[in-house]
């Protein structure tokens, strides 16, 4: 058990029928099929002399017959019953081949059809259009580098003529990166029924998302709060780019810096 037979691209110099016991076949280190007693291994680089296309290991103790090529070759001439024995076993991998290629062209179609659904979640996820409240005006758009993103911005009128604003942005692409998102948005939301203050939603957003994962997995973020009757705007920056203030009248623009 666990010896290796041959390993792929390595030159074909025999064929193997297996007597008793079973091996893996191993195509780059993936388990792909386990043979058992009465079929052959390593044919194939005899036949087309080509080199060897997988790695055979032995999965549990394993006894087999090693023909040489020469033998090999004078087998199937003189045995016209080893022969057809020999193409039934061809047949049977083609099929065999046949029935995985089928399997993983129906397993790739259902991870494109999950991700299509992911995607349009997260597109559900967004607000949709304009948000506008007298002299204020609110749109975004996100264009993911993936089909599923990190990318996140929500705005929300609140009582008190208060709006708010988020921007956020998840480490890489990908299923967990639409998940961050959807515990962000949740969180968020909840919190601005509570407390809309920028210290308590980055607080309340941070509690939620820091301990999920691995170390590698965060989240930047920058939420702004704007009151409207006071003309004032409150923000809290994590890690999110510096958000620009441009004051239409002088021409004026401030970097609103990280404190």
């Amino acid at each position: 058990a666990t010896d290796i037979i041959f390993r792929e691209r390595e030159f074909g110099d025999a064929v193997y029928l297996i007597v008793e016991g079973r091996v893996v076949i191993l195509k780059e280190d993936v388990k792909v099929l386990y043979l058992e007693k009465g079929d052959w291994v390593g044919e194939m680089a005899l036949l087309d002399d080509e080199p060897r296309s997988a790695t055979i290991a032995a999965d549990t103790d394993v006894l087999t017959l090693k023909l040489l090529r020469k033998d090999f070759d004078t087998v199937l001439e003189s045995y016209p019953e080893v022969r057809r024995a020999l193409y039934r076993i061809l047949v049977k991998k083609i099929r065999l081949d046949l029935d995985k290629q089928v399997k993983a062209i129906q397993a790739q179609e259902q991870v494109k059809q999950d991700i299509r659904r992911a995607s349009e979640v997260q597109d559900a996820m967004l607000p949709s259009g304009t948000l506008t409240q007298e002299e204020l005006r609110l749109t975004g758009t996100c264009i993911p580098a993936a089909t599923v993103g990190g990318d996140y911005y929500e705005h929300v009128p609140l009582d008190n003529n208060r709006v708010a604003l988020f921007l956020g942005d998840v480490t890489g692409h990908g299923f967990y990166c639409g998940l961050i998102v959807a515990m962000a948005k949740s969180c968020l939301l909840t919190q601005l029924d509570n407390d809309p203050s920028p210290d308590a939603v980055m607080t309340a957003l941070n509690r939620i998302i820091y301990p999920f994962g691995p170390e590698w997995i965060f989240m930047t973020g920058c939420y702004i709060l704007v009151d409207r009757e006071t003309k004032t705007l409150s923000y809290l920056n994590a890690g999110q780019n510096h958000p620009l203030l441009y004051r239409q009248l002088t021409g004026e623009l401030i970097r609103l810096n990280t404190t």
